[in-house]
């Protein structure tokens, strides 16, 4: 199995200039942590993000995008939206919004038996 996708979830999440808080990026995509450190540390090995310490609270850890994996995330933008016009090309405008609305509500319901619930974003 291919991480890509997490990989480009992630980076899409950092795409605000502002870093984040492992614990809040794993909350605002639902991922348990050992799997966004797995995604993390592959993202930093590759020169995409920084990882690094909180300054303010030692044992959170901070990530941020670098300029590299903004570079990537825009390059890889239109691949993924194209790829999202070829998979809904047979639907009208209504049938796309229905099914973005049904996926919602799988989701949504799905939600409290994932492993790592999306929770709404941790303020510090």
């Amino acid at each position: 199995m291919t991480r890509a996708p997490l990989q480009f979830g992630v980076l899409g999440a950092l795409e605000n200039p502002l870093p984040q808080d492992q614990a809040s990026l794993g909350c605002l995509l639902a991922l348990d942590r050992s799997t966004l450190a797995a995604v993390v540390r592959n993202l930093e090995g590759r020169g995409l993000v920084i990882w690094r310490p909180c300054p303010t609270y030692g044992r959170a850890k901070i990530v941020a995008i670098t300029p590299e994996g903004a570079a990537l995330l825009a390059a890889s933008l239109g691949a993924a939206l194209r790829s999202q016009e070829r998979i809904a090309a047979p639907l009208n405008a209504e049938e796309r919004a229905l099914l973005v609305h049904l996926l919602a509500k799988v989701a949504q319901q799905d939600n409290a038996l994932s492993r790592a619930p999306k929770r709404e974003q941790r303020r510090r």
